[in-house]
């Protein structure tokens, strides 16, 4: 029987391989690391869609994504394993050295003494709620650079996901995701002028599923002219 925890590292929120597929995907990755066993192994595609209520279709294509971005391996006999799980998931654990250092910390952070900015100034509780509003002050992240897609830039697997999940919000009538996909990157990457820059594409890709007309391609060819307004 699998162990009851596992490792997840706080340095995983900066890793590029995770982050630039979406939070859709990060999550998806999560649920992974909770449904291998105590090598990194994961079970067949149909339960890993079971366990994670989603259709075995957009499950695979969550591991092929993840495959082709190196955070799922490919065994010789066909398996799926996380990568690098070995190095991330060792079993050696001495909790009693964690224990002590944790309460090292708090003795230490308890017995200190608040120290004011200046000599000159004299410590009040006004002074202290001052400075700590001066510590805690947010960045500010930059504003987005609008871009433009590119005719090789595939759809994220968790965009697709969310397709039909829009249009049933919305009250209207289903999709099929991969032929909308071909469609948005077709026109996307042939628009020229200034509305071919987007500074948000999920957004774009939001507006353009729920102005779908859906229907078939012309000539079963998965491209038309033009896409919805």
């Amino acid at each position: 029987m699998a162990q009851e925890w596992l490792r997840l590292y706080r340095s995983a929120v900066n890793n590029p391989k995770i982050q630039r597929l979406g939070l859709e995907a990060v999550g998806f990755w999560c649920n992974l690391l909770c449904l291998s066993d105590d090598d990194g192994n994961l079970k067949p595609v149909k339960d890993i869609a079971w366990a994670m209520r989603l259709d075995e279709t957009v499950t695979e294509t969550f591991l092929v994504t993840f495959q082709r971005n190196g955070l799922v391996d490919t065994l010789e006999d066909g398996s799926l394993r996380l990568h690098d799980w070995d190095d991330h998931q060792f079993r050696s654990d001495n909790s009693t050295d964690r224990v002590r250092k944790f309460r090292s910390k708090q003795r230490v952070s308890t017995d200190e003494t608040f120290q004011p900015v200046s000599g000159n100034v004299s410590e009040t509780p006004q002074n202290r709620t001052e400075q700590n509003r001066v510590c805690i002050a947010p960045e500010r992240s930059p504003p987005k650079r609008a871009t433009r897609w590119g005719a090789s830039d595939p759809i994220p697997p968790e965009w697709l996901a969310e397709a039909n999940q829009i249009r049933t919000k919305a009250n209207l009538s289903p999709v099929d995701p991969a032929l909308e996909a071909a469609r948005f990157v077709d026109f996307w990457a042939a628009k020229s002028g200034k509305d071919a820059t987007k500074a948000d594409w999920h957004a774009t890709w939001r507006n353009w599923i729920r102005n779908s007309r859906g229907g078939a391609a012309p000539n079963g060819s998965g491209r038309i002219p033009m896409g919805p307004a």
